[in-house]
């Protein structure tokens, strides 16, 4: 097998855009990313979020080009997609824009309660494994037939945006489980289409695209997307998956009662089984995984790498000469803080999952020990405490999970851009008194993605094989056994604090 087979990978992120280029092994050759961003229609700044799909498209053409000229073209064997989940496009007959989402796109919210009583929460429930319906697909049609029913009667086709991206490619249609899963009209049991949800909401069936396998050949690059994003015509187009289980894909998440952490801009929690899950509760989701033989259930931790940014780059070491600069001081000064953080709470975004109950009016706060004094305020004490914070919320869904299904995970697959941060990962490890194992490569979506690349280039025979070669990982982590009895302490702490935000306010 050549190490010069290399595969493209494209990932249309919440923040942006890129382009990430792999070889066989599962090393990166060459990488580029675009930042992008959002509007809201004027009054509905809160709820509605849109993107312009020709900016998107002419942003991630811009990254393909970049590192095509990093490597050789000739040697790309296939290209592949992910992204974000729920994020969505309307298109008319004729393939014109009528709409683009992203996935905190919650206007159907609006006619939430109507919606509701129409579909019915035990059935779509027992269909989907999801609820409530505010931002997957129904919610948005609604929305536009109600509120622009002249776009609403024009819909003709509707793609995820990792659909979108291989047809742009390609010009072909083609959908996968893991993203079909979060339009709530995909019947989770038979890995389709539901028919009696596509009824009840008046779309047609030819409206989506056809359902393959993470993996599957989904059609050639065409000569337009050669003009356009410079990769060569007739390269192999191979159906991805959402970003969340291709970042598992690449953690080797293989078999069941394996919990995996994606630590990005927010925090998906997610244990592997066997069959699907239903809450009674409706707090969690199941989900398809990329591998045939397993679903995922969830109980998402909310933001994480978007809380410890926000602190860094807005309110850390400004006098600093560049960001990395301001990382590296504010975790050696979490370093320096003692577990528990000398008793400073961080509640700034991180989540207990349930959106059945939503508190739009729940506050951000830190809390300091009284009387806040340097050793026990400063700047250490807030960076350690956010870090906490989050592997307090990782603690608290992983309990949810395991209430549900009655089944502790066997072992810990941490990956992610925070996982950088040496200090986060002891914190996870000893939250959880359990041993973590940190997948090496950073861009861990992207080469989840990549390894489905290699299954369509027929590279590696099968998924599970191209995980086991291509992925990698760091010395596995183990808890710091004098930090234990302080976490599952300050856990309790940050647990009552979160309970009464989330009820008082």
């Amino acid at each position: 097998m050549s190490r010069e087979e290399l595969l493209l990978t494209i990932d249309a992120g919440s923040g942006g855009g890129r382009a990430v280029v792999f070889n066989s092994r599962g090393e990166i050759k060459a990488r580029a990313y675009r930042a992008w961003g959002y509007k809201s229609p004027p009054g509905m700044e809160i709820i509605c979020q849109e993107f312009d799909p020709r900016e998107y498209w002419q942003k991630i053409c811009e990254c393909t080009k970049e590192v095509l000229k990093k490597v050789d073209p000739k040697k790309i064997k296939a290209v592949s997609s992910t992204s974000m989940r729920q994020g969505c496009l309307f298109l008319d007959k004729d393939g014109n824009y009528l709409y683009a989402g992203p996935n905190r796109d919650v206007r159907g919210i609006v006619y939430a309660l109507e919606l509701e009583e129409e579909m019915g929460k035990d059935r779509v429930y027992s269909i989907t494994f999801r609820w409530p319906p505010w931002m997957f697909v129904p919610s948005r049609l609604r929305w536009f037939a109600e509120e622009k029913p002249e776009v609403r009667e024009k819909v003709a086709t509707i793609l995820m945006l990792n659909d979108w991206v291989l047809y742009m490619l390609s010009g072909e249609k083609v959908g996968e489980p893991t993203n079909a899963c979060e339009t709530m009209l995909y019947d989770l049991h038979q890995k389709d289409w539901s028919d009696e949800l596509l009824e009840k909401i008046g779309l047609p069936r030819s409206a989506l695209p056809r359902i393959e396998k993470p993996g599957a050949v989904a059609g050639k690059v065409t000569a337009r997307a050669e003009k356009e994003a410079g990769i060569p015509k007739g390269t192999l187009v191979v159906t991805g998956g959402a970003d969340s289980q291709a970042a598992l894909v690449a953690c080797q998440q293989t078999k069941p009662l394996q919990l995996g952490l994606v630590a990005g801009t927010t925090l998906p929690v997610m244990m592997s089984m066997d069959q699907p899950f239903a809450d009674p509760s409706y707090k969690l989701w199941s989900h398809c995984h990329m591998f045939d033989d397993l679903y995922l259930i969830e109980s998402q931790a909310g933001d994480a790498g978007k809380i410890f940014r926000g602190y860094v780059e807005g309110h850390f070491g400004r006098g600093m000469k560049s960001p990395d600069e301001r990382y590296e001081e504010a975790v050696k000064l979490a370093e320096q803080t003692p577990p528990g953080s000398a008793g400073t709470r961080a509640l700034l975004g991180t989540l207990v999952w349930d959106l059945t109950n939503p508190n739009p009016n729940k506050p951000a706060a830190l809390l300091f020990p009284f009387p806040a004094e340097a050793d026990t305020a400063g700047p250490g004490n807030v960076a350690r405490a956010i870090l906490e914070a989050i592997a307090y919320a990782v603690k608290a869904n992983l309990l949810q999970i395991i209430e549900l299904t009655g089944q502790k995970p066997e072992s810990v697959l941490l990956c992610g851009g925070m996982t950088r941060i040496k200090l986060f990962n002891q914190i996870v490890a000893s939250v959880l008194n359990q041993p973590c194992r940190i997948a090496s490569c950073k861009e861990a979506s992207a080469l989840g993605i990549a390894m489905a690349g290699a299954v369509g280039a027929k590279i590696y025979p099968d998924l599970h094989t191209a995980s086991k070669e291509m992925g990698g990982f760091d010395p596995e982590v183990e808890p710091v056994s004098d930090w234990l009895d302080e976490y599952e302490s300050s856990y309790d702490v940050w647990r009552e604090n979160y309970d009464k935000f989330e009820k008082e306010w």
